[in-house]
């Protein structure tokens, strides 16, 4: 055509080739009407509206800012009297674009109403995805952000809304996005799209991180999306104690870190009365990352009993928790939230009024003037049964007849019971003294009483300790230990670790004595069998029944 054709009352103008036969009018070209343009090589018009074949179309911003909304491959249906135009893709799904909202989606059909300025997508496509190895279907339309900086981020909506007042498009029934390592689900299954490809920000939406793991679930989460490997809000996780009880944890800081993996990071104040279970109570900071199984917490445990006579403190650790298993990493040197130094053990207040007092996690009164007679490290946990906090290593904690530091307090009888290597006192200078065995402090009672093997080294002419071990062996009527015993067995593992124990017991059984000093044994008085307990008035310890003299100098002699 020479000029423009004006139809449907000025509404439109159609630039092209018009055939008209008794039958009907139909065009070969482009039509614009009311800021959209449809261009088809086969349109025909009607009295109060056109249709088409195969068609593409656009439609300009309202603010004439330039293309808001364009797709191509059509069949079109626009009705002037309706207002509104209906679209369905001729393929698979036609390509939907979103200029301005720099996004495109692949759509079935949609709607445009004309005086509301809105179009309205769906599609029943089934969408494949891929998750745990696994492929999953979904229906919808798949939308992706075509923002470089956005690394392709999408999502599946079955429906949609698209306003062209304020460029806005509204996706529906969206069940999830994958971002980074996580699976976030809209609370609503509502997403919105503003301009630029700016996601609004997702209310109470719920994460699955990872989505291979799927370690955790965090729930009524405020997160900012911006693109598919970054999120970043706050949100609400569920610690679930041994007992099965609930606590929930809010994390103020949920983000992903440079390896593209989830974490979250908050701190739990004294306040919160949070505990890790019902035996250990926590303060400090939280973090969960994706990969880990359970939550780090890096701050202050405490236990609880009541046991008057031991003071109770806040102890400093970093470690995941099992909340099924609760085990609380212990240094051989535990301080408190202030860095006191806190004992596990019996402590001897080596000052000038020298006296014992129990500790568990308990702070060292004097700091490094006393003594603390077993340093232990390891693992501390609660044992409901016997209803003990024991401190060991993760061996020690399983089998007790293992070698190696152990630290016990029964909260119902109030009894700290300590194992191990001890130090009974301050340096005495040339004389060395090595202490294994065990102690036990009777808290209510004030009672203080220690089994122990005792090797000492200290100069001392060979001859005279050669007569000495004599004078014993030609004591007929002396009897050896009873290496059968099990606190005897024990503290020998102690002082030479299990196999060679074991070995020596076996010698002793047999033969009565051993075919040679072990090396760990040589000393220049060997106490095999040392039982005392402390004595407040003369502050000092005190040797109770029978003394085992294991031997003396190079001397194997086993004598009581």
């Amino acid at each position: 055509m020479k000029y423009p054709f004006i139809c449907y009352t000025n509404q439109s103008i159609f630039h092209g080739k018009l055939d008209l036969t008794p039958d009907l009018l139909s065009g070969n070209g482009e039509i614009d009407f009311l800021k959209a343009s449809l261009t088809s090589k086969l349109m025909k018009f009607y009295q109060h509206k056109f249709t088409a074949d195969t068609a593409d179309f656009s439609l300009e911003a309202a603010d004439n800012s330039g293309i808001a909304f364009s797709t191509n491959n059509m069949t079109a249906d626009v009705d002037f009297e309706k207002q509104m135009g209906e679209f369905k893709s001729n393929g698979g799904g036609s390509v939907v674009k979103f200029p301005v909202n720099e996004y495109i989606a692949f759509m079935d059909e949609f709607k445009w109403y004309m005086n509301q300025d809105a179009i309205e997508l769906s599609s029943d496509k089934t969408q494949k995805v891929e998750t745990q190895g696994k492929e999953l279907q979904f229906s919808g339309a798949k939308f992706i952000s075509v923002d470089p900086k956005q690394d392709s981020l999408q999502f599946i909506a079955p429906s949609a809304r698209y306003s062209l007042k304020d460029f806005l498009i509204s996706a529906h029934r969206v069940p999830f996005i994958d971002v980074a390592d996580a699976r976030i689900t809209p609370d609503s299954g509502k997403i919105l799209i503003h301009k630029s490809a700016v996601m609004e920000p997702l209310i109470r939406a719920e994460i699955i991180a990872n989505t291979v793991t799927k370690y955790h679930h965090i729930y009524n989460a405020d997160l900012s999306i911006t693109s598919r490997k970054s999120y970043s809000g706050s949100g609400y996780y569920d610690y679930i104690d041994e007992i099965k009880n609930k606590k929930p944890i809010y994390f103020n800081n949920i983000h992903v870190d440079t390896t593209h993996q989830t974490v979250a990071n908050t701190s739990i104040t004294d306040s919160s009365h949070f505990s890790l279970s019902p035996n250990f109570n926590y303060k400090g900071n939280v973090t969960l990352k994706a990969t880990a199984p359970f939550l780090y917490f890096d701050g202050e445990a405490r236990i609880m009993h009541e046991c008057n006579e031991l003071k109770i403190a806040w102890v400093r650790f970093s470690s995941q928790i099992d909340p099924n298993n609760v085990q609380i990493p212990i240094v051989s040197h535990p301080v408190n939230e202030t860095n006191i130094p806190l004992a596990a053990s019996p402590v001897l207040a080596a000052t000038d009024s020298i006296h014992m007092y129990g500790a568990f996690l308990s702070p060292v009164i004097n700091g490094k003037k006393d003594v603390v007679v077993v340093i232990d490290s390891g693992y501390l946990a609660f044992d409901k049964t016997s209803q003990q906090y024991r401190i060991g290593s993760a061996e020690k904690l399983i089998e007790q007849s293992l070698p190696g530091n152990y630290v016990s307090l029964d909260t119902r009888r109030c009894v700290l019971s300590s194992e191990g290597k001890m130090n009974l006192g301050p340096d005495y200078g040339p004389v060395d003294i090595q202490t294994v065995g065990t102690i036990t402090d009777y808290l209510v009672r004030d009672s203080i009483e220690a089994k122990v093997m005792v090797l000492l080294n200290f100069f001392f002419d060979d001859g005279a300790l050669e007569k000495m071990a004599t004078d014993f062996s030609n004591m007929g009527s002396l009897k050896p230990i009873d290496v059968s015993k099990g606190d005897v067995q024990k503290n020998l593992r102690q002082m030479m670790g299990k196999d060679q124990a074991d070995k020596l017991v076996t010698q002793l059984t047999l033969y009565g004595t051993a075919k040679k000093i072990p090396k760990e044994l040589e000393s220049s008085l060997f106490f095999s069998q040392l039982d005392m307990h402390w004595n407040n008035q003369t502050r000092s310890y005190v040797s109770q029944g029978k003394i085992g003299i294991g031997s003396v100098g190079n001397n194997d002699q086993q004598i009581v």
